[in-house]
């Protein structure tokens, strides 16, 4: 393993996640300032809190659950962090007995250490490669697995969960995936155009519940790392992680910075 492997996906235009849904802002750079024009170059970015890797907290559910801004530090760098595959294909329900006979049984997924989730599939080459559907078939948690690695989280103590999947449970998306993905896509701009503020204002929380409401068990666990990449590098059982927010004070999630490192050998 290299001295520091990047397992952030990038940020940019042709990376989908953060550009599906209607609640969605897609990517935008746009120039302020150039060399030519002012002598220096600035931009202007819009993005929103789920853009590329980012970090979930539980103010994503609880409105009186504090976010970015309350977020411990000190159980976000250099945090050793046990890394368990569990293979994945495309649009596949990991099951509550595949996280009890992988993730349980995982005998170097010791107390105090984070847990890094390896499917296989994020990846920078395939989010470009599939577009939208990067997000719509990633591997996703049944509710029974959200709710039997909510428990092994809350058992071992774990400071947060990192998995290099775009979305963490299956909730089916009936409302969103019906109404919304149902339209091509030039009749659904996403947020904010009128559009997508029309239809969010008829997507209230029963709708939202029955479409997301599976990520709660896990994130009331701890934070969540979603949409990691290039995890394949981290090839020791144990890594420490170090992952940084985009430090918005009162956000309930952020885009994120993810590396990783070896563990130091002990010596002899």
């Amino acid at each position: 393993m290299a001295s520091i492997v990047n397992l952030t996906l990038p940020i940019a235009p042709d990376i989908p996640v953060g550009q599906v849904w209607p609640h969605d802002v897609p990517f935008q750079m746009e120039p302020i300032r150039s060399y030519a024009s002012g002598g220096a170059q600035l931009e202007y970015y819009q993005f929103h809190t789920d853009t590329g890797t980012r970090i979930v907290t539980s103010a994503r559910f609880a409105p009186r659950a504090r976010g970015i801004g309350a977020l411990d530090f000190a159980r976000l760098v250099d945090v050793r962090t046990a890394v368990v595959d569990i293979p994945a294909a495309s649009g596949q329900v990991i099951e509550a007995e595949q996280i009890v006979a992988l993730v349980g049984q995982a005998a170097w997924y010791g107390h105090g250490d984070a847990l890094l989730l390896r499917t296989g599939w994020g990846s920078a080459q395939r989010a470009r490669a599939l577009k939208e559907r990067f997000v719509l078939d990633a591997p996703r948690l049944s509710r029974g697995a959200a709710h039997a690695l909510a428990s092994l989280l809350r058992e071992r103590g774990s400071p947060f969960l990192a998995i290099d999947t775009p979305c963490l449970v299956d909730n089916a998306l009936t409302h969103a995936q019906r109404e919304w993905l149902g339209l091509p896509a030039w009749l659904r701009p996403p947020w904010p155009s009128d559009i997508a503020r029309t239809y969010l204002r008829h997507y209230g929380p029963d709708k939202h519940e029955e479409d997301w409401g599976g990520d709660r068990s896990v994130l009331q666990a701890c934070p969540v790392l979603l949409a990691l990449a290039n995890t394949q590098a981290a090839t020791q059982p144990h890594s420490l992680l170090t992952a940084l927010p985009f430090f918005v004070e009162d956000a309930p999630a952020s885009p994120a910075t993810v590396v990783a490192k070896a563990v130091p050998a002990i010596p002899a």
